[in-house]
């Protein structure tokens, strides 16, 4: 004896399965990437006061592009500066630091150069802040950059010796 009722559970439970298919085939499609994709070819721009201006850009690249990398939080840093995640340039001596910010979903991390060939520039800095797709959408994986800032430390006498954001003399 079928009743409406049994026919409604019936139909709710091929229309929860139809769902769950829809959701995992969404989430295995955004989960496949370029291999090829390599870094952005940017480049990131900066203000006067350090903030990058072009965040939007690197995120159309992202949803264009779906390299990998998206799913590093390091390799995506990487890849806002210019350097390709995936190359030997990624090897080059730098200080990375990572952490997230308690309970926002957000990572950061800062990459640190020291650099030996400039009579004005001692190193630079930049400290990118991702969110994580997961935790905003968990059909689509990956880190979205919201900010970046990018500092700069000078040679004796050509200006800051600490971090700032002034343009070194």
């Amino acid at each position: 004896m079928d009743t409406p009722a049994r026919q409604r559970i019936a139909l709710g439970g091929i229309g929860g399965l139809i769902a769950a298919l829809l959701a995992f085939w969404r989430r295995r499609r955004r989960t496949c990437c370029d291999p090829e994709a390599g870094a952005w070819s940017g480049p990131p721009d900066f203000s006067d006061t350090g903030q990058m201006t072009n965040v939007d850009a690197f995120a159309a690249y992202v949803t264009e592009h779906d390299p990998c990398w998206r799913t590093q939080p390091i390799a995506s840093a990487l890849a806002v500066i210019g350097i390709d995640p995936t190359s030997a340039d990624a090897q080059d001596p730098f200080t990375v630091q990572q952490g997230p910010s308690a309970g926002s979903g957000e990572v950061d991390v800062v990459l640190t150069f020291e650099v030996t060939d400039d009579d004005s520039v001692a190193g630079i800095r930049y400290q990118l802040t991702f969110v994580d797709g997961d935790f905003l959408d968990p059909t689509e994986p990956g880190f979205r950059l919201v900010a970046g800032l990018r500092q700069l430390r000078c040679q004796p006498g050509r200006g800051q010796q600490d971090w700032g954001t002034a343009l070194c003399l």
